[in-house]
């Protein structure tokens, strides 16, 4: 994260979007099924933000980029402030011919999180619950969602996954933007989650990458 913006002078409201965007691009691509790049971006806005972009490939590199209008942010700007009347799309590219899939629903929501959560119930009728955070040195984000009701799973035990869905929904809206920048991954789901089975994957390593490089930039600026 730190790397991803060393070259960016922001303002606090637009780095910690910046930062939440970068942590929700990341796991929105670790469900990624294909060789690929998934790319978060928010746009149309006639707020203090112009236009975001942040991306993420299914080898875990990220990069992203923020522009302000020429009004510099309040330092206590609230999301509706930054991105009023835009609209957020997600495009997955796979490559090789594959014409990209692209999602797009309007910035609506009193948060990036809640508007994620929208476009999960939109583009794919998921039930989706995302809690995202970023100061000025870390950016994080936990995203729980349900696993689709089986045709033989039955009336009694789809009631009480339903229930399960409900209270782990209940239970992340709880969570604190320090508690969740402060804990590591193990720690904070056994917390939140102190009475259910729960079984950690082995972590796979975040970093900056930066596709740009001097022949490119030389070929666009001539």
């Amino acid at each position: 994260w730190i790397a991803a913006r060393e070259h960016q002078l922001l303002l606090a409201p637009m780095q910690g979007l910046l930062g939440e965007s970068l942590a929700a691009a990341s796991l929105l691509a670790a469900s990624l099924k294909f060789q690929g790049t998934l790319t978060l971006q928010l746009a149309g806005s006639t707020g203090q933000v112009s236009m975001l972009v942040a991306q993420a490939t299914d080898t875990r590199s990220v990069r992203g980029v923020i522009y302000g209008a020429h009004t510099a942010p309040a330092a206590n700007a609230q999301f509706g402030d930054l991105i009023a009347g835009g609209r957020m799309v997600v495009s997955m590219e796979q490559g090789d011919g594959v014409m990209p899939w692209q999602g797009v629903v309007p910035l609506d929501g009193s948060s990036l999180a809640t508007c994620l959560e929208h476009y999960f119930v939109v583009s794919e009728q998921v039930p989706t619950a995302i809690f995202l955070a970023a100061d000025a040195h870390r950016a994080a984000g936990l995203l729980l969602q349900k696993l689709p009701d089986t045709a033989t799973q039955g009336e009694v035990a789809a009631a009480a996954a339903h229930d399960i869905w409900e209270e782990s929904a209940a239970l992340l809206a709880t969570l604190q933007p320090s508690e969740l920048l402060d804990s590591d991954a193990e720690g904070l789901l056994q917390r939140l989650f102190a009475n259910r089975d729960v079984r950690l994957f082995a972590g796979e390593p975040v970093r900056f990458a930066c596709r740009c490089d001097r022949e490119r930039v030389a070929g666009m600026l001539q």
